[in-house]
Formats: structure tokens, sequence, C-alpha cells
């Protein structure tokens, strides 16, 4: 296996799925290891498990950041020998939403990878090769803290055209302007946006945008000239919720009864639309 020219087994590393796998291989081999720093790709997603059982090794009066696993420092070594990453993939798994105040709410923040102070430490030197972003957080502890990252990002991913944030709080201030940003993914998220104003300046050129389970809106509007494909579930109760993409060509809209929707979308041929207690509800105006 040492034997492997770099080229080889740098491909050998490139077609792995996550970080895990190419730690074994850097373990079990030089060649891989010595191949590791033209890796373009990190893929770190933390177990549940790996917290819980950490968690129950201590006695609750210990502080939490001793029974947390310490995934902000296992990452930042990943990054700090990778000099020219293209993606990166960070996620917490999460427990069911039914248990997860009750089982293992804690004060500490060593899963909370939104927390712009960490993103500070390795964002800056990463992204200017960087396409690919996904942050999933740890919602135990992210739900109470409001992040800036958006903001963070913004200014320094200007090459970043896939974007994925999951399971935070997110302010929308503060934003500059990406446009080689195509794709969006936003999934339950706390966002201070409440009309999507900043959310329609500050993303103009996207293709693809998810918003799932997106709280915090109150007469949300999209105004996105460039989309393709939008996937919206909206858990709240915004009393307007209007759509105005004249190049979107799928929609698929799940929301409670609002008591206004204006959707104007002329090329759409692909529309899924589902509205709770639809009794109560008239479509305005719908241009497709």
């Amino acid at each position: 296996m040492d034997n492997l020219p770099d080229s080889l087994a740098l491909e050998i590393l490139s077609r792995l799925d996550d970080s895990a796998s190419v730690a074994c291989c850097r373990m079990a081999s030089n060649t891989f290891n010595s191949a590791f720093p033209g890796l373009k790709f990190i893929n770190l997603q933390w177990q549940l498990k790996w917290y819980l059982e950490s968690r129950s090794r201590v006695s609750s009066s210990s502080s939490s950041s001793r029974f947390t696993p310490s995934l902000k420092r296992v990452f930042l070594n990943l990054v700090s020998n990778l000099s020219a990453l293209e993606s990166v993939r960070i996620g917490v798994e999460n427990p069911p939403l039914d248990v997860m105040n009750a089982d293992v709410e804690d004060d500490g923040d060593d899963l909370h990878i939104t927390d712009e102070g960490f993103v500070k430490e390795w964002l800056p030197r990463v992204s200017e090769a960087l396409k690919l972003l996904s942050l999933s957080d740890f919602w135990v502890q992210s739900s109470r803290r409001r992040s800036e990252v958006l903001s963070l990002i913004s200014a320094h991913c200007q090459n970043l055209i896939e974007l994925e944030l999951k399971n935070a709080w997110l302010s929308g201030q503060n934003m500059n302007a990406m446009p080689m940003l195509t794709s969006l993914t936003l999934e339950l998220i706390r966002l201070d946006d409440k009309n999507l104003t900043e959310f329609n300046t500050s993303f103009p050129n996207l293709q693809v945008l998810n918003l799932i389970d997106v709280r915090g809106l109150k007469m949300p509007m999209i105004h996105l000239l460039n989309l393709k494909t939008c996937h919206w579930i909206v858990t709240d109760s915004p009393s307007y919720i209007c759509i105005i993409t004249p190049n979107l060509i799928t929609l698929r809209l799940e929301c409670r009864s609002p008591a206004a929707l204006y959707i104007e979308a002329p090329l759409c041929y692909n529309l899924h639309l589902a509205v709770d207690h639809l009794n109560a509800f008239a479509v305005k105006n719908l241009r497709i």
C-alpha cells in the first residue's frame, strides 16, 4: 500500500464519503497520510451517540465542556492541513424533536458549529476555493444563540455555489450579495429577516431554493428573477405569502392557510400546493 503513487492515493481518498474513513486510511498508510494535504473536501459528521456516551460518563455537576465531544478541535485539526478545500460539510446528529429538550439539554457550545467565533477560525483561510458549504448545527445548543454566520459567509465566500444551513438561529442582517450562489437550503432555521428583504438582495442568482421549516417570517416575499426550483415548507402562519419568480419551473409549497397568497410564476408547469385549513383560504392571485 505504501508503494502507491501519491496521485493514486489522493484519488482513492477523494472517493471516500466522509472524513472518518479518510482518517482510517491515513492511520493505515504513510502514503495516504502524505497525500492527505491535497484533498479538496471535508465531510465531518458527529454522531449523537458519541455525545450521549460521553455525557453519561460524568456527573451532573460537571461542566458541559468536559463531556461534550471535541468536534471543533477535530475539525480545526483537519482544516489546518488542507490548503485548497472546495467542499466543507460539518454536521451533528440531532435527537428526535420530541425528546430533544428533555433528554439532551445543556448549556455547552462545543457542538454549536454556526457560532461565528468558531467559523472565523477557519473560514477565511479556505474561502477562496470553496464551492460548497454545509453546516448542520446541534439544535440543543444553537436554538438559544443567534448566529451572524450568514454575514460572515457572505463576506468571505464570494465564489460559493451551494450553501446549506440547518438547525440554527440566524441573523439576516449585514449580508453582502453573493452573486455566484445558485443553490441554497435552509432547514429548521429561526431567521431574523421576517419579510425576506435581506434574503432577496443577498442571493440574487439563486436557481434552487429549499426553505424547510424556516421560522420567524411575518409577510415573506420571495422575489428572485433566476429561480427555477423552489421547495418551501412554511410552518409559521404568516398573513401573506408572495412569490415572484418569472423563471420558476417547479414550485412545491406547503403552508398553513395565509390570509393571502400571491404567486407570479408564468413559466411554472410543475406545481404542488398543500394548504392546511383550506376552508378559510382563498387564492387572491395566481399567475402561472
